[in-house]
């Protein structure tokens, strides 16, 4: 069965990314240093993720978390350190997803996503063509029914899917699906990924 569908996770695949501006942040803003230390910055971000509140409620209940004064200014400070942590785009991610294309195979974007970072997933040069975020979706990986409804959306059997993530947890969910599923790594993405989609060299390719 071809590939059909290059399915990408974005931070720590597509780019590199960190809380630790947002940690910093927080830690220098907080009223209580010694009990916000004692959290080991443990804040759970999925109900945000899931979209079940928006940015403006994420803002304040850090605040609450991290003993730390709301203000208006302090909800951009923390939106600004949200975005301070996107890292650099990966050469060897972006050169993948051109050769994704040049065998006729679809990239596509599956994040546990933060929604205040919603656009950055676009930035890249080869342009997904599809965008599918846990918001959205109301689920996170590795929940089953999120690959599910990927599938679903795409119109595809999940052997047609070959899925990129970070996170061995993701990754092995989707493996006990019948997806193809690798554990990105910087310095074996190309050789396996290459490797599972080298009969698909299409005339863009051999040219």
């Amino acid at each position: 069965m071809a590939i059909k569908y290059c399915i990408w996770d974005v931070g720590k695949v597509i780019y590199g990314y960190s809380l630790r501006p947002l940690k910093h942040l927080l830690y220098g803003l907080t009223l209580n240093l010694e009990a916000c230390r004692q959290k080991n910055f443990s804040f759970c971000f999925d109900d945000y993720m899931k979209g079940a509140y928006g940015f403006s409620e994420l803002c304040h209940r850090l605040c609450d978390f991290y003993f730390v004064p709301w203000t208006p200014q302090t909800e951009e400070q923390i939106r600004q350190a949200f975005f301070d942590g996107i890292g650099e785009f990966y050469p060897e991610t972006k050169k993948l997803q051109q050769t994704m294309l040049n065998r006729g195979i679809q990239n596509c974007i599956l994040s546990n996503a933060l929604p205040i970072l919603s656009d950055s997933v676009s930035i890249p040069s080869i342009c997904p063509e599809h965008i599918f975020c846990s918001f959205e979706l109301g689920l996170l990986k590795p929940d089953p029914q999120i690959f599910h409804a990927v599938r679903h959306r795409l119109g595809c059997r999940f052997n047609e899917i070959v899925f990129i993530d970070d996170k061995e947890k993701n990754t092995a969910a989707a493996t006990a699906l019948g997806i193809f599923a690798i554990t990105f790594d910087r310095r074996t993405i190309e050789e396996k990924l290459l490797n599972l989609t080298k009969d698909q060299n299409l005339s863009s390719e051999k040219s």
